[in-house]
C-alpha cells in the first residue's frame, strides 16, 4: 500500500503498511473559503495564455537543457534534483538548491512560456494532421523538466514565497496537459505523471501556516485534467502511417483489388514485424506467405461478414486480406475499448476488467502488426488514479474550510461538511473513508474490489488541525 502521510512540515511518499509507532499526524490551518471563489487558480487563465503552439517552445527548452544535463553528468553521476524534489522542505539545502537551479533558469523560463500558449500540437491549426508528422519530445527530457519545476516549486515553499511557488505549480500542470494531449498514446500517461508530481507539491503547499484554501481552485480544473482523445486518435493515425492508402481502403467497402506495387509495399513492411527483421531473407518470406495463407479464408469470411462485396474479397490479393481483416479486428476492438471514456471510471471498472482478459488478449495474439492493446487501459486507469488524488485533496480542503468556520474543530463526520460538496473517490464511486479520533482526522481510499485494484495506489491523509 502506497501511504501519503501528512507529517508535520512535509508530505512523504513511503511504501510502509502503516505509520511508524512514534510518528506523528502533520498539522494542517484553518483557512475559509476564498471570496471570489476562484481568487485562485491552479491553471493559467485565459488572460495568462499567448497565441501559438507550445511544441517549439518546448524543443527550445530542450535545446537549453541539453547540454547542461551533460555537464552536469561529466561532474557528477546522480541527480541531485530527484532527491530534492521529495526532500522535507525543513531539510531541503536551499542555498545549494538555489545555486545549483541557476544553470536551468533560461530552460524553466521557456517552459513557463510555453505552459501559457493557447495550445500544443507541433501544427498550424488548419494543417491536416494526417498530413503532418509531428516531432514529438524525449521523454527523458519531459522527466527533467518536471523535476526541475518540482524541485522549484519546493525551494519557493521552503522560502515562504506562496506566490512564486503557485505560479510554478500553475505552469507545471499546464504543461502537464499540453504533453498528456499530445497526439501519441504514451504521452497521455507521462503527462499523468506529470501532473502527479506537481499535486504532490501542492500537498505540501496547502499545510503552509498562510496557504490559502484550494478547494476551488482544484474543483475548477477540467475534467479530466487530461484529456486523452488525441493520444488515441494518434495511435490510429500511427497504423495509417504504416501503411499508406490503408485508411482509404478500409473506409471503402466496395474496394476492389489494389495495384501490385501498393501490395508489394505493404508485403514489405508487413517483414518488418517478422523476428528476424530481414526483408532479403527467403526463410522470413517463407513464413509470411505461409501465414497469410493459413488465414486467408477465415480473413475473407470476416471482411464479407462486415459488408465487402464477396466478389471483390475474392479477388483481392492476400496481403490485402490480411491487412484489411487485421484492421477491421483492431478497428471493433478499439472503439470497444474507447467508447466508455465519457463514463465514470466506477460504472465502466467492470466492463474494461472483461476486456482486458478477453477481447484484447484474442486480438494481440492473432494482430499481424504488433499492438499495444493495453494502452486505451492504462489511460483509463491514470485518469481515475489522477482524479481519485485530485478529489482527495478536495476533500482535505473542505475539513480545512469548516475547520476555520468551527473555531479550528474538526468535522465529526463528513455529513456535517454543509458550505461545499464532498467529492467521491472516482475509482469506486463510494465517499472517501473518514474518521476522527484524539483529534487526528484521518482520509483513506475504499478499497477497489476489482481485477483492476493493482493499478491503483491506497492513499491516506493523516493530519491535525493547528492555529496558526
Amino acid at each position: 500500500m502506497a501511504r501519503f502521510l501528512l507529517a508535520v512540515g512535509a508530505l512523504f511518499l513511503t511504501a510502509a503498511l502503516a505509520p511508524a509507532q512514534d510518528e506523528e499526524p502533520g498539522a494542517l490551518y484553518p483557512v475559509p473559503l476564498p471570496s471570489p471563489a476562484l481568487k485562485y487558480r491552479l491553471l493559467p487563465d485565459l488572460r495568462n495564455q499567448t497565441a501559438g503552439d507550445a511544441l517549439p517552445v518546448y524543443f527550445e527548452a530542450i535545446e537549453k537543457l541539453a547540454p547542461v544535463i551533460k555537464e552536469r553528468y561529466a561532474m557528477r553521476p546522480d541527480n541531485p534534483f530527484q532527491r530534492w524534489a521529495t526532500t522535507p522542505l525543513k531539510e531541503l539545502p536551499r542555498d545549494e538548491v538555489r545555486k545549483a537551479l541557476e544553470p536551468y533558469q533560461p530552460t524553466l523560463d521557456l517552459v513557463d512560456k510555453a505552459a501559457r500558449r493557447e495550445r500544443c500540437r507541433g501544427e498550424a491549426p488548419a494543417e491536416p494532421a494526417k498530413n503532418k508528422v509531428v516531432r514529438f519530445p524525449e521523454q527523458f527530457y519531459l522527466d527533467e523538466m518536471a523535476t526541475l519545476l518540482a524541485v522549484q516549486a519546493r525551494l519557493h515553499l521552503a522560502d515562504g514565497n506562496l506566490d512564486a511557488a503557485a505560479h510554478t505549480l500553475q505552469t507545471g500542470l499546464s504543461f502537464a496537459r499540453q504533453v498528456g494531449e499530445l497526439p501519441r498514446l504514451e504521452y497521455v500517461e507521462i503527462g499523468t505523471t506529470i501532473a502527479v508530481a506537481m499535486l504532490r507539491q501542492i500537498e505540501d503547499f496547502v499545510q503552509q501556516p498562510k496557504a490559502p484554501n484550494l478547494y476551488w481552485a482544484l474543483t475548477d480544473l477540467p475534467r479530466p485534467l487530461i484529456d486523452a482523445h488525441q493520444g488515441v486518435q494518434g495511435s490510429r493515425l500511427e497504423r495509417y502511417r504504416l501503411f499508406p492508402g490503408l485508411e482509404e481502403v478500409a473506409r471503402n467497402l466496395d474496394a476492389g483489388p489494389l495495384p501490385e506495387e501498393q501490395v508489394q509495399a505493404w508485403g514489405l513492411s508487413l517483414l518488418r514485424y517478422l523476428p528476424r527483421r530481414n526483408l532479403f531473407d527467403l526463410q522470413q518470406r517463407a513464413a509470411l506467405t505461409r501465414r497469410l495463407t493459413d488465414r486467408h479464408e477465415d480473413n475473407k469470411k470476416n471482411l464479407i461478414a462486415a459488408g465487402r462485396p464477396k466478389e471483390k474479397v475474392e479477388a483481392m490479393p492476400h496481403v490485402q486480406v490480411a491487412l484489411l481483416a487485421d484492421h477491421h479486428a483492431y478497428a471493433v476492438m478499439r472503439d470497444e475499448q474507447i467508447k466508455w471514456y465519457g463514463e465514470p471510471f466506477d460504472k465502466i471498472a467492470d466492463r474494461l476488467d472483461a476486456l482486458e482478459s478477453k477481447e484484447a488478449k484474442s486480438v494481440a495474439d492473432n494482430s499481424l502488426v504488433p499492438i499495444d492493446v493495453f494502452g486505451i487501459f492504462k489511460v483509463y486507469w491514470a485518469r481515475a488514479a489522477l482524479e481519485r488524488r485530485i478529489n482527495l485533496l478536495r476533500c482535505v480542503e473542505a475539513v480545512r474550510a469548516y475547520a476555520a468556520a468551527h473555531d479550528g474543530k474538526l468535522p465529526a463526520s463528513l455529513n456535517d461538511v454543509k458550505d461545499v460538496p464532498i467529492p467521491l473517490d472516482p475509482v469506486t464511486g463510494k465517499p472517501f473513508e473518514y474518521k476522527v479520533a484524539g483529534g487526528k482526522a484521518t482520509f483513506e481510499t475504499p478499497e477497489v474490489p476489482r481485477a483492476s485494484r493493482r493499478n491503483f495506489d491506497d492513499l491516506t491523509y493523516e493530519f491535525v488541525i493547528k492555529r496558526p
